[in-house]
């Protein structure tokens, strides 16, 4: 699950430092940034924490998405519950469709394994080459040349396969994720009256918050709901 949030963070591209359960979740609709918290009033009787986006004022640019109440945040949220909950069946199933594409790693592994081949390869050329030009010495130039392309191949390959193996990593983690949101969708009943964070995790991919106040909920099986 850790995997699966630091990928998605990095997918959205965005700076994130917080432990605060609405961080990196809430994207503003202008530009894309993510709804940072504000206190007012904080030391009054008045003090309340809103949400807005952190580059509203930025740049000298206005974002035109409003601010928004973490106690209209969460009354929305039950919301989105609370209309799934009917379907719930639906809902569980369209989760498992997705862990069961997530769980097909054979086309993954395949390029993996061919990019060990490769550099492998590459590093048995290299060798050659070096013992080569010790029976027989090239040019400097020469050697400085092939040395060059070597690295340069070998760092390609390796950031290539770094890729595919972070592209697993998510895959994983994202399947173990939706596994933890239908169990916990099986035991407990949807139909919330109050504002469950542990399901706020599991369930909530991001909140995108339009100009008009909107907000477009993504949940975890790619399903949209507008509350």
């Amino acid at each position: 699950m850790v995997q699966a949030e630091i990928s998605r963070r990095k997918a959205i591209g965005r700076v994130y430092s917080s432990s605060n359960i609405f961080s990196a979740k809430i994207v503003c609709a202008c530009c894309g940034g993510f709804f940072g918290s504000k206190v007012w009033h904080s030391t009054s009787k008045y003090r309340r924490v809103i949400w807005q986006c952190n580059h509203k004022f930025s740049n000298g640019e206005k974002c035109d998405t409003p601010h928004l109440y973490e106690d209209d945040i969460k009354k929305k949220f039950i919301e989105v519950c609370n209309r799934i909950a009917p379907d719930k069946a639906d809902f569980i199933a369209s989760c498992r469709e997705i862990v069961t594409l997530l769980s097909d790693y054979t086309a993954l592994d395949k390029k993996i394994e061919e990019q060990y081949v490769h550099l492998n390869g590459l590093a048995t050329s290299m060798q050659n080459f070096i013992k080569e030009n010790a029976m027989h010495p090239q040019s400097a130039d020469f050697y400085n040349q092939k040395m060059a392309e070597y690295d340069e191949q070998k760092s390609k390959g390796e950031s290539r396969l770094k890729d595919l193996q972070s592209k697993k990593v998510a895959r994983l983690s994202r399947k173990e994720l939706l596994e933890g949101l239908i169990r916990d969708m099986e035991e407990n009943d949807l139909t919330v009256g109050k504002f469950d964070e542990k399901l706020w995790r599991l369930m909530i991919e991001k909140v995108v918050v339009g100009t008009d106040g909107k907000l477009i909920f993504t949940l975890r099986n790619d399903m949209e709901i507008e509350v």
